[in-house]
């Protein structure tokens, strides 16, 4: 437990070697779409910053399996990332990008993808070893931030701002009072398209970190079709509706007011979590370090060591045969 917290507290030292790892590599301004290639916690930070990319008219295609889309842009950039080096899937994705004819950077900290990269060529960042792969966010997030700067028009004063936002803010107490909440309920977590990906972060941080159930979904989708599950959820579990929310439009604002009033009767509790910061990028950083703590409280509560994945490394062990 303890290492696990040391870790959370040292997120900001671990920003500041990705924004260095990723200042040896600088792509081109001429790439009009990003295939990232990950699993698990390699992926989660292409997901979060998947509207950053969008936003200024570069698509982002993100492959959490080993089949690369069969059309791909010539002005593509295909990352593959895996922490460890050594996920199947993503080693199999890279195998098949070599084949693509278009340009690929590997992100790894060891294994065999950083050997293969080296062995065919392929541009790749050595990032550091010996972390949990999922506490290895900040280190990921922050090297994209560096690599990608002049194609997401994010200069370095941005990105150092944003590291200072993981100094400034004092989210032990904040996310211990929202798990305390939510232990003993199924947290069903709701974001906009901008924070999506930051929500499914946050689910998989429960499960992995609390070894629970979680469950994301997307507004305004969700309010056509998983509203419903609230039609019986008095007679299964207690609910926790969660939502990770920014700056609403006034749609959206009647969106989530018509969703929530209509489940309100049928839940535990709605809790409403919103970022600080004065930039998208801030906020984004922000919200990401106090879900990963709330995610650390909920399996700190229930006597659980969020450090260990038995189920996960039988899943590889498997896979491997």
């Amino acid at each position: 437990m303890i290492e696990f917290e040391n870790w959370l507290h040292s997120y900001p030292q671990l920003a500041q070697k990705g924004i260095l790892a990723g200042g040896k590599v600088k792509v081109s301004k001429k790439i009009d779409e990003i295939i990232f290639c990950g699993m698990g916690g390699s992926s989660a930070p292409a997901l979060i910053l998947k509207p950053f990319f969008e936003k200024r008219g570069i698509r982002c295609n993100i492959v959490q399996t080993f089949r690369l889309p069969k059309k791909i842009s010539r002005k593509a950039l295909i990352v593959i990332a895996s922490y460890s080096g050594n996920t199947a899937e993503t080693i199999k994705a890279f195998k098949r990008a070599l084949g693509t004819g278009r340009k690929v950077l590997v992100i790894s900290s060891d294994g065999k993808l950083l050997s293969l990269a080296r062995k065919k060529k392929v541009s790749a960042i050595e990032i550091e070893k010996g972390l949990l792969p999922r506490l290895a966010l900040p280190i990921f997030l922050f090297t994209y931030l560096s690599v990608f700067s002049n194609l997401l028009g994010i200069g370095n004063k941005e990105i150092g701002n944003s590291v200072k936002i993981m100094l400034s803010e004092n989210y032990v107490d904040k996310a211990r009072e929202i798990a305390e909440k939510i232990v003993d309920t199924l947290p069903v977590i709701y974001a906009f398209d901008d924070y999506y990906g930051i929500a499914y972060r946050f689910k998989t941080q429960i499960n992995e970190n609390a070894k629970t159930h979680a469950f994301v979904s997307k507004l305004p989708e969700a309010s056509h079709n998983e509203i419903e599950g609230y039609e019986d959820s008095k007679k299964s579990c207690k609910i926790s509706s969660i939502f990770i929310l920014g700056d609403l439009s006034n749609f959206e604002k009647k969106i989530l007011a018509s969703f929530k009033e209509v489940i309100s009767d049928r839940v535990a509790q709605i809790i409403e979590i919103f970022p600080k910061g004065k930039t998208f990028l801030q906020k984004t950083i922000y919200l990401i370090c106090l879900l990963d703590w709330i995610s650390y409280f909920l399996a700190k509560l229930k006597g659980i060591d969020p450090s260990k994945t038995p189920l996960i490394e039988k899943y590889k062990q498997q896979l491997t045969l």
